[in-house]
């Protein structure tokens, strides 16, 4: 399933199943959750330079750390989903400490075509509704919502058992690791292990994120039942949820990027990376504005109106 990632780190999954239990259980509590007994269903492929290139320059727009596989893939052959490794990812905004070792992300949605779809779904208060109409049928006894809270639960266990195997033969070290650290980072670890999608705890009956459904669906195998639904429901509003002839010029390496943005290109507004780079731009102009006023240069000729008004 992951040829190329156990060639690289050895992978012993019921070794370090049956290890994760043993240790488990000298933690704080007993696991309400074992991955063990579900399928991942991980499906991956390993990410090609250009692979990387499309998510990072057309897709992401910003460095990425540990990307270990591709998810599945448009109708033009570029990624619609990646996942990395939860274990040594990079912490954003400059190195900033994680609670533990472990990160409850697994996988993230790049395509442009879906991201844009998706953001203006959900601004239209996309989540809130299907919670609500899920909530209104359970409460109505409808077999729907058992059918779909059943649904969920499976997409859920079967994210965990994808962090599982992906962590693999790790798993008994990281354990021991929290273990050793106190029961407070042991009980964090194993929250963390046991998560599902988007860092929801299993038993939950509502989702938290169409990104997040849509990008486990991709990289696993398309047995997230529940994004199945999410992706049925884009196409009715007029999707073509694996790329039309406008959106691939995005992710396009031979198309220059100005000629891209012109043609079609989505960024969304909430996109951290703007705001990292807008604070290191903000910092680059403020020490070489220190660097002409150290060398005698008048303030006002170290910066222009206009990166003065960019720094506001």
């Amino acid at each position: 399933m992951l040829g190329w990632l156990t060639a690289l780190r050895p992978v012993s999954y019921t070794e370090a199943a049956a290890a994760s239990a043993k240790l488990r259980c000298r933690g704080p509590r007993a696991s309400s959750f074992s991955s063990a007994n579900h399928a991942s269903h991980l499906k991956l492929t390993p990410p090609s330079e250009e692979d990387l290139r499309v998510i990072k320059e057309r897709q992401i727009g910003h460095e990425l750390s540990n990307v270990i596989g591709c998810g599945g893939r448009c109708k033009h052959g570029y990624p619609q989903a990646f996942a990395f490794d939860p274990l040594s990812r990079a912490a954003w905004l400059g190195g900033r400490d994680r609670k533990s070792r472990i990160e409850s992300g697994l996988f993230r949605l790049s395509c442009p075509l879906l991201v844009k779809a998706i953001d203006e779904w959900e601004a239209e208060g996309a989540v809130r509704l299907i919670n609500e109409q899920m909530q209104r049928s359970c409460e109505d006894g409808q077999p729907r919502a058992a059918g779909f809270a059943e649904k969920l639960r499976e997409a859920h266990a079967g994210h965990a058992a994808a962090r599982q195997e992906i962590i693999g033969d790790q798993l008994p070290e990281l354990l021991g690791q929290a273990s050793a650290e106190g029961e407070k980072q042991l009980e964090v670890v194993q929250t963390i292990l046991d998560s599902g999608i988007a860092g929801q705890t299993v038993s939950k009956t509502d989702i938290k994120c169409v990104h997040a459904q849509v990008a486990d669906h991709l990289c696993r195998s398309s047995s997230n039942a529940v994004a199945s639904m999410l992706l049925q429901h884009l196409e009715e509003r007029g999707i073509s949820i694996h790329g039309d002839e406008q959106c691939k010029v995005q992710c396009d390496l031979r198309v220059p990027e100005r000629e891209a943005r012109a043609h079609w290109w989505y960024e969304p507004s909430k996109n951290k990376w703007k705001l990292r780079k807008r604070a290191r731009r903000r910092d680059e102009q403020r020490a070489d504005r220190q660097h002409r006023e150290g060398h005698g240069c008048d303030e006002t000729q170290a910066s222009s109106p206009q990166q003065q008004a960019a720094e506001e």
